[in-house]
């Protein structure tokens, strides 16, 4: 049994990789932590590294000041509110 001849003819547009992107919209993936931190850390000084650093972690600001007489009372503190919370929601959870 001879098989068919089959041809296909194709037509579309011819894309260069700027056009391409253009056309289907492609983003292009974001830079890694490392690269960004490469072309950032040029521009900063030390300053600005532990202003950033205390903006995005508020807790090292107020750990330094911390009066270490208040741990005792501010863990049992925390757990009375803990263990008076847990019953409290127990029925909304049932």
């Amino acid at each position: 049994m001879a098989q068919p001849n089959v041809q296909y003819r194709v037509e579309r547009s011819a894309f260069n990789q700027a056009d391409f992107d253009e056309v289907y919209k492609y983003d292009k993936p974001g830079t890694s932590l490392r690269n960004l931190i490469r072309k950032v850390l040029p521009t900063c000084n030390r300053r600005q590294v532990i202003n950033t650093a205390f903006e995005f972690l508020p807790v090292i600001k107020w750990v330094k000041e911390y009066q270490k007489s208040f741990l005792v009372p501010d863990i049992i503190g925390g757990l009375t509110v803990a263990i008076l919370n847990v019953p409290k929601r127990w029925p909304t959870r049932v």
